[in-house]
């Protein structure tokens, strides 16, 4: 029998009464988007999705978790006991409305049941925080969910054991989040399809851009929010891409640049390193942004649709 570790980020961002206190009382961990889109079976075309759905298909009871919290904090160890497959099994730890990447339906819900620890680890309300010298290069977790090898494991279950590395998460999500309005289905649907048509040919947005080997294409967590599309161009330079439906805003402008600013601290080998905002236009304060920040680019996408009438025979 394999017996795996798994990280499990928990977006505590994302919800505007926080994710990690739900799972805590619950026993459980999540991953997943809206059931109504992404299928335990069948087809997809989200490549995060394939990958999160692939890691919860090997997932066994008795195998371990980590939940990881961002900002290089990580909560106590788990032991799986179920793992929530089936559509019908669907019990969101978000509810809807409650997200604020994705305010039109409930996310990161399809549930992992588990089994806190509790001995030598961090009490309810607290996590540890993973001192300097013991970060990665790379973060442990760069996707949802990421099997862990069993020396990184141990070296992370030594972490939470020291209460010198204890830190308060209770009200974290009570800090100032921007949270964008909502925006109805049909946007969110658009902003969706987009990011699916420029995925499937980066060409569209720059010649020669490509995927990293080592990281995400599209949807890479990090601890300052989702880059929609990361990749490296004929250069070798990493490219953040934005894609933003309608008018760019200045939180935009700064969304894109908290991401370049995360990639240029946390990846060391980003020697060079561009931004790229995608959206249909770009107001005065949008433009005089970004005249201060060296190495973004603003693209407008224009979409069009022809229709033709079939002559009758």
């Amino acid at each position: 029998m394999v017996n795996r570790h798994w990280i499990v980020i928990c977006p505590e961002r994302y919800a505007r009464r926080g994710i990690w206190h739900v799972w805590y009382r619950d026993s459980c961990v999540a991953i997943g988007w809206p059931p109504s889109k992404y299928h335990p079976e069948g087809e997809t075309d989200s490549a995060g999705w394939r990958w999160a759905r692939d890691c919860m298909r090997k997932m066994q009871p008795g195998e371990l978790v980590i939940p990881y919290l961002q900002q290089w904090r990580v909560g106590p160890v788990a032991v799986i006991k179920r793992v929530h497959l089936a559509d019908e099994d669907w019990n969101p730890t978000v509810a809807k409305g409650d997200c604020t990447q994705n305010s039109s339906e409930a996310e990161l819900g399809r549930r992992i049941d588990v089994e806190w620890r509790s001995e030598g680890m961090p009490p309810a309300g607290m996590a540890a925080l993973i001192p300097p010298e013991k970060r990665l290069r790379r973060p442990d977790a760069l996707s949802t969910v990421e099997e862990l090898k069993s020396d990184r494991f141990d070296e992370l279950v030594k972490i939470l054991g020291d209460p010198q590395n204890w830190t308060k998460i209770g009200g974290f999500h009570e800090e100032a989040v921007e949270v964008p309005a909502a925006d109805p289905p049909e946007i969110s649907l658009l902003e969706e399809t987009l990011k699916q048509v420029l995925l499937r040919s980066l060409g569209l947005i720059e010649p020669g851009l490509l995927p990293h080997s080592e990281y995400p294409v599209a949807e890479f967590m990090t601890d300052v929010g989702r880059i929609d599309l990361f990749c490296i161009d004929k250069d070798r330079n990493f490219v953040v891409i934005e894609l933003k439906v309608g008018s760019a805003s200045d939180h935009a402008v700064g969304q894109i640049t908290r991401y370049m600013g995360w990639v240029k601290q946390n990846l060391h080998e980003a020697r060079g390193l561009r931004g790229i905002l995608v959206c249909a236009d770009f107001p005065a304060g949008a433009l005089a942004a970004r005249t201060m920040i060296p190495g973004l680019t603003l693209m407008k996408y224009k979409l069009s649709c022809n229709l033709e009438q079939v002559p009758r025979a």
